[in-house]
């Protein structure tokens, strides 16, 4: 007995082995690649604000840029690797499961098409609207920075003039539009649940109703052995949270890379234009003379100069009233 069952150990025993190298693999892939990623996009997203022109940080609150370094970097180095990696790992599994409810149960493949187009039909339905509320989500979450960056910079300031309840109720609004947006991703995610634990429950329903009607060997067809059935009703049960989770990690992952998106926005902001950068002597300046010959400045290209024309001289030791 001993000598029969040790080729099924064997076998057993060497797919577990293979399946925890995959894992291990993917795993350390995921990991290695997202990590060398964020580094890149980090790297690429801090010289690019840094070498923004001065009307981009006129144009863009304090609070958006820090929303940017903080919330949505952070997005990328450890939400959108990990969520992705778990996104492959429920693709195979559910792509196992469907293989062996087919191969278990023949008339699975009846309800296959018809179960693929609902489903495909509730994806679509729930990946619009959570990946807009996460965008919601997202651009809701810079105004709390802004404020409560402003109030800690200028708290004198209010204390002064006795504006605390004004901040602190600009303060609750922002926090009130915030918390709205993650109550309607919240309450998108519970819609999906309870649609795909319907279906699920379909599911199982027809193959238990197969198996009930093709139990008597007199049957017309015979679409299983009781050996079978058990597994394909044992594999149905677990497929509510392989459906839930697949559509939750695929609809994850797109919210994730709105983030990614947010970030490749700032990085492809326009650059300060150097011209003439070249490092001047060491001993300069020799002294303290500023000479503007016909000098023609605008704060943005497209509105009229601010100064035109203008030359004037300021000698090493003088004094300029502002």
């Amino acid at each position: 007995m001993l000598i029969q069952t040790l080729p099924l150990q064997i076998i057993l025993a060497t797919f577990g082995i293979i399946n925890s190298l995959f894992t291990l693999g993917r795993a350390f892939s995921f990991a290695f690649g997202g990590l060398r990623a964020a580094i890149r996009v980090h790297a690429s997203l801090l010289e690019n604000i840094i070498s923004a022109p001065v009307c981009f940080f006129d144009r863009n609150p304090s609070g958006r840029i820090l929303n940017r370094l903080s919330s949505d970097l952070y997005t990328v180095d450890d939400s959108l690797p990990f969520i992705l990696n778990i996104f492959v790992a429920n693709f195979f599994s559910l792509l196992g499961t469907l293989v062996v409810l087919s191969y278990s149960q023949v008339s699975f493949l009846l309800i296959l098409l018809p179960l693929w187009l609902i489903y495909r039909k509730l994806q679509f339905y729930y990946r619009s609207t959570s990946r807009e509320v996460r965008r919601l989500d997202s651009v809701a979450r810079s105004p709390i920075y802004s404020s409560f960056t402003e109030t800690l910079d200028g708290s004198s300031t209010i204390r002064a003039f006795q504006k605390e309840g004004f901040f602190l109720e600009r303060f609750i609004q922002h926090v009130t539009l915030y918390q709205k947006t993650s109550y309607s991703e919240l309450v998108a995610s519970l819609w999906l649940s309870l649609r795909l634990q319907l279906l699920a429950g379909f599911i199982i329903l027809f193959i238990a109703t197969m198996a009930a009607v093709t139990f008597h060997s007199s049957s017309l067809v015979n679409l299983g052995t009781p050996g079978l059935v058990g597994l394909a009703l044992s594999y149905a049960a677990p497929v509510v949270s392989l459906l839930n989770g697949f559509l939750t990690t695929f609809t994850e992952t797109e919210k994730e890379m709105i983030s990614v998106e947010r970030v490749a926005e700032y990085v492809g902001i326009p650059q300060e234009e150097l011209q003439g950068s070249e490092s001047p002597p060491r001993s300069w300046p020799a002294e303290g003379r500023i000479e503007f010959v016909h000098v023609t400045l605008k704060y943005k290209p497209e509105l009229p100069p601010a100064l035109d024309d203008i030359s004037f001289l300021i000698a090493s030791g003088m004094q300029v009233p502002c």
